[in-house]
């Protein structure tokens, strides 16, 4: 029986295959989720910083091939796609901790 842990979606559109290509996704494109590499972070707040911008430059910047367009252009949340350069404009970085 499927169970709705956060939000209300359709039953009849759950599936693992969506958790298993996300997976599959950050560990393909943030290497600090590969077990054979030397890119780690030595501090937790790193690791969710390389996560958050992995996240973010997915979402608003790289281009869907079957889209054609952004995901964040796609679900209405931008109006174009944007750059590096915006990215690094946002006041969401802030500072780093310093652990």
């Amino acid at each position: 029986m499927k169970k709705a842990v956060i939000g209300d979606p359709d039953p009849d559109f759950m599936t693992t295959s969506h958790c298993e290509r996300l997976t599959l996704t950050v560990r393909m494109q943030n290497r600090r989720y590969t077990r054979l590499t030397n890119a780690h972070s030595k501090t937790i707040a790193y690791h969710r910083w390389a996560l958050a911008m992995q996240v973010v430059f997915y979402n608003w910047c790289r281009v869907n091939s079957a889209l054609k367009i952004t995901p964040a252009q796609a679900s209405g949340l931008a109006e174009y796609r944007f750059t590096f350069k915006d990215l690094l404009r946002l006041k969401m970085w802030g500072e780093v901790e310093a652990a």
